[in-house]
């Protein structure tokens, strides 16, 4: 049922944001994204600017004057925290982002006091240690929004407070802005150290999706991959059959190369998006919910699909290297997977300036049996977590949970109209492909646990490019791996407090 109103919410948005952009008058009338930021449109008894309401009473109200510190990854890919007073309103996400954290300062009556440092991939280690020396010095922060992998170090080594023991917490898990798999794959043990969701815009940005040539699919007569996902037919299989025997040497220089036609294209660390959508897990939990190195990680439905890819990204119709993505911005590629964030301005690639018309889907299904889309993350999204020793972890979780639904109904209709061109649409189906996308989010703790666990989440993508075996690359890492998760879990229980 969640995921029923999830769609409808979604596509009842996207018809709102048609019907505003057709109505903008070019000349100074009203625009898009002065309608995302505005707090005044009618509201229901179950609504608020469109979306189903959050359960925080109007009486919850704080000290303005004790600022909520908010420590924040300051190099993230895409905006996301703090927005300057004077920053450009003309931006769509921008101006959501400044609406976003100025109703939650109104509605709880807080001030968010923001503080950046370095955090993105090659900062994780000097971010933790950051954490380490402030809270030496006796300062706790009231939320830590941290990259992903840095949320993992950080909880292993104490930092973070679980979730579940705070009193009077306000923190709604059943709501929109939650993905419905967030408690059960994020809870080790009886402890939960970290959230996301909706309140990460990077989040919205870096969720993997499949880009398609609608004009090109047209021409060759193939199957609508919309209608295929709908019908829960978009398999691993068919996309393999529609982009099997298509390679093209359009330059004629002999080479495989991005000035050819191809098939799919994608590099190897996206092919992560094929394991995680085949509902296979890293990391998964024994009887007493403690962390344990998946069965899946060596099943025989993993070998088959480790096999299955190899023998097909190995063709001359793929290409998996290199700039994999210019032949499709060109117009000489059917299928690219990479993070939907490939169709927006700040990106270099230039999908979102082609004036040819791209679709969106969901990574496929390993196949018709399996029952739902699951969707992976890229790495550089924001954990939103509670510092350990912050003063009042009750307000941190009302200010988590206010900016999460604001978030909802704020930044991610201005990021699916940023990505996917929504005032130009002429249909709502690429709006319901991206609420399938956002609402199927998955989040695996061997991809947040990585920089413990050898990177495992990159193994089988590694052997599927390069044609090995997984079978036989899979040998020489259950050991070492099993290892290392024992001791995350030793780290927490250690460190952490970690509840059974």
């Amino acid at each position: 049922m969640k995921s029923v109103t999830r769609i409808l919410a979604f596509m009842c948005a996207a018809l709102m944001l048609l019907a505003l952009a057709a109505c903008t008058n070019p000349d100074g009338g009203e625009s898009t994204s002065d309608t995302i930021a505005n707090n005044d449109p009618a509201t229901t008894d179950e609504l608020y600017l469109g979306y189903e309401k959050d359960d925080i009473p109007d009486t919850l109200k704080y000290d303005k004057n004790d600022p909520v510190s908010i420590l924040y990854w300051s190099d993230a890919e895409r905006i996301e925290f703090e927005v300057a007073d004077d920053a450009d309103d003309s931006d769509r996400i921008v101006s959501a982002i400044k609406a976003r954290n100025q109703v939650t300062e109104e509605r709880l009556n807080v001030t968010l006091d923001w503080n950046g440092h370095d955090g993105d991939v090659g900062e994780r280690a000097n971010f933790t240690k950051f954490v380490e020396t402030q809270a030496n010095a006796g300062t706790h922060y009231d939320i830590i929004a941290a990259y992903s992998r840095t949320a993992g170090m950080l909880s292993t080594r104490g930092f973070l407070l679980d979730i579940n023991t705070v009193e009077d917490n306000h923190l709604n898990f059943q709501q929109n802005w939650w993905p419905s798999t967030l408690v059960d794959t994020c809870t080790i043990g009886k402890s939960l150290y970290f959230v996301s969701g909706d309140i990460s815009t990077n989040t919205l940005h870096f969720m993997y999706g499949i880009y398609f040539n609608k004009g090109l699919l047209n021409d060759r007569q193939m199957e609508n991959p919309q209608e295929l996902a709908l019908s829960k037919k978009w398999t691993i299989s068919k996309l393999i059959e529609m982009t099997s025997d298509t390679y093209q040497d359009l330059n004629n220089n002999g080479q495989k190369d991005a000035g050819d036609f191809f098939g799919f294209g994608t590099v190897n660390f996206h092919c992560d998006a094929f394991y995680t959508g085949s509902n296979l897990r890293l990391v998964s939990q024994d009887d007493d919910k403690v962390l344990i190195i998946s069965p899946d990680f060596s099943s025989e439905k993993t070998i088959n699909l480790v096999d299955q890819l190899g023998r097909w990204l190995t063709t001359d119709s793929c290409i998996t290297a290199g700039k994999y993505q210019e032949s499709f911005v060109n117009g000489d590629g059917l299928f690219v997977l990479n993070r939907v964030y490939m169709a927006d301005a700040q990106n270099s690639c230039g999908l979102n300036a082609v004036e040819w018309s791209y679709g969106i889907v969901p990574v496929p299904l390993y196949n018709e049996d399996q029952e739902n889309y699951v969707t992976v993350m890229g790495n550089p999204f924001t954990l939103y977590a509670i510092g350990n020793g912050c003063s009042d972890p009750s307000r941190s979780t009302a200010v988590l949970e206010v900016l999460a639904s604001e978030a909802y109904r704020r930044t991610t209709p201005a990021i699916f109209e940023v990505n996917m061109k929504l005032r130009y649409a002429k249909d709502n189906i690429d709006a319901q492909m991206f609420d399938i996308i956002r609402s199927t989010v998955s989040y695996d703790l061997g991809r947040i646990y990585s920089d413990d666990l050898l990177f495992m989440s990159e193994m089988p993508s590694k052997a599927a490019v390069a044609g090995t075996s997984w079978n036989t690359a899979l040998q020489s890492k259950v050991n070492g791996l099993t290892i290392k998760i024992n001791k995350i879990v030793s780290d927490l229980e250690k460190n952490a407090n970690l509840a059974r």
